[in-house]
C-alpha cells in the first residue's frame, strides 16, 4: 500500500520517499492510504513516471510506511 502524505505548510501530497520534499515524519500533519484527486507532487509523479520512485510500499524499519506505522511512531501505539 502506498501512503501519501503532507505537511500543513505544503500544498502538495508526496508518495516517494527520495522525493526532495518528502517531510520527515515529525512535520508529516496528514496521511491518505488512497490517492488524492488533485495536488500531487510534480517532483514525485515525474520520479513515479521516470521508474525512480522510493515509495511508501510496506517498510517495517521506517515505520512511515503505512498509516498504522505512521500512528504508532508518533503517538507511542
Amino acid at each position: 500500500m502506498v501512503l501519501y502524505v503532507k505537511k500543513a505548510d505544503d500544498k502538495f501530497w508526496h508518495w516517494c520517499k527520495n522525493c526532495s520534499k518528502y517531510p520527515e515524519l515529525e512535520d508529516i500533519s496528514e496521511t491518505m492510504p488512497q490517492k488524492p484527486a488533485k495536488n500531487l507532487c510534480p517532483e514525485c509523479y515525474g520520479k513515479k513516471e521516470d521508474k525512480d520512485c522510493e515509495n511508501g510500499k510496506s517498510d517495517n524499519k521506517t515505520g512511515v510506511a503505512t498509516t498504522k506505522g505512521v500512528f504508532a511512531r508518533r503517538y507511542g501505539r
